[in-house]
């Protein structure tokens, strides 16, 4: 009786697929699976056919997490205390002792008391996965196999610098304008169930048939007043649904579609994530990773399908005998300004220098996005809030100025 075979694979798409296979050779099913374009990880022999899948969390509940300014400062002060000629526990044992969160304290406590089991520190942090990134995990391996602690750790601070800098930025940014678009969403709800009321029965009075707009704002505000409460949890369950869907396969990768085809977000995300893969290529590659390991970390770590995909598509190529540019260029995502310098780096050898100039040269083209966005996304809300009111001003005014005519 042939054995059970259990193989994990990426798709094209390079989601991740576990499929048991009935084989007498583990070799005949790596072709049927390179066959149906998937790339395969591992191949091992099964009991039975039963998978184990991870639960995934559908519901609106989230896991807690670490903010990462509480991951920056601890990075920082943990590359200073290390670079000082400080243990590793004793710098963690002062840590501690400064950190609030405490989650995050209970995290280090237990970090603490692996390693004086005789656990290293790479392999302590990889227990604490909720309160590490997989991304900081493997750095951290790399200082201690290297023996450059503290200079991956100073990196790492820098790299968590760069991310919080950049979501202030764009928070503080758009801070305004979503204030603004809450006011005119205000302002129109008071109009239609307090204001416009009023004026209905002075209007049935005039015993003609009102202007069209008229019609429209009474019909439009009759129903927001006897419907209110149905109207809010009709838009609650939709936002509930959503978020539900956004958080299954499908559903994640049509919103990160979407994310990158949206007026004024998409501009922002794409150079957030160029701006990302180049930081991080440069910080993986610097300290000794090869290109196709760096590549496969970024792959895991990046949370958009889309981006994702890209670069399971660039390793293959790349394990095909392509250079990195030019597997860059035939995803149709990445910039020609990108794509040359990445070519030039890899043709002088100075391929890190050239992703470190990327990753300041997409900061900087953030920033000028950002106040860009601003700068024309302010006015446009303006102009909204404007037409609005002023749509119902005119839609009130309208059967009076008629009447007046008719005198």
């Amino acid at each position: 009786m042939a054995p059970y075979f259990k193989y994990t694979a990426k798709n094209s798409k390079g989601d991740e697929i576990k499929k048991i296979v009935k084989s007498d050779n583990p070799i005949a099913i790596a072709k049927k699976a390179k066959n149906k374009g998937y790339h395969i990880i591992e191949i091992k022999k099964t009991k039975g056919m039963t998978i184990n899948k991870k639960k995934k969390n559908y519901l609106l509940i989230k896991q807690k997490k670490v903010d990462k300014a509480d991951l920056f400062l601890f990075t920082e002060q943990f590359a200073v205390m290390t670079g000082s000629g400080l243990s590793i526990v004793e710098s963690l044992l002062i840590l501690e002792d400064q950190i609030k969160n405490k989650m995050f304290k209970k995290s280090i406590k237990k970090i603490v008391e692996n390693i004086e089991k005789g656990s290293s520190l790479s392999e302590a942090i990889k227990v604490e996965k909720n309160v590490f990134p997989y991304f900081y995990q493997q750095m951290v391996k790399i200082g201690e196999m290297a023996g450059v602690l503290p200079k991956i750790l100073k990196d790492l601070s820098l790299y968590y610098k760069w991310q919080i800098e950049i979501r202030k930025k764009v928070l503080s940014s758009l801070y305004y304008p979503m204030l603004l678009l809450a006011a005119t969403f205000l302002t129109i709800i008071l109009l239609l169930t307090y204001v416009i009321p009023s004026f209905e029965e002075i209007f049935q009075s005039f015993n003609t048939r009102l202007p069209y707009p008229t019609r429209v704002i009474l019909f439009i505000s009759k129903n927001l007043n006897n419907y209110f409460l149905y109207i809010i949890l009709f838009i609650f369950l939709l936002v509930v649904l959503i978020k539900i869907y956004f958080r299954t396969e499908k559903g994640s990768y049509t919103k990160d579609k979407l994310i990158l085809k949206l007026p004024f977000i998409a501009k922002l995300k794409k150079y957030i994530l160029l701006w990302r893969f180049s930081n991080m290529l440069n910080l993986l590659i610097k300290n000794g990773i090869s290109l196709l390991d760096s590549l496969i970390i970024i792959e895991k770590i990046t949370k958009n399908k889309i981006m994702k995909g890209m670069i399971h598509k660039i390793q293959i190529n790349i394990r095909e005998g392509q250079d990195l540019s030019t597997a860059l260029s035939e995803s149709g995502f990445f910039p020609k300004i990108m794509i040359k310098m990445i070519n030039t780096g890899e043709k002088t050898g100075k391929l890190e220098k050239m992703l470190k100039e990327l990753a300041k040269f997409f900061h900087k083209k953030l920033n000028e996005k950002v106040k860009k966005t601003v700068t024309i996304l302010e006015p446009i809300l303006v102009i909204f809030m404007a037409a609005i009111i002023a749509f119902i001003a005119i839609s009130v005014l309208l059967p009076m100025f008629n009447m007046y005519s008719l005198i």
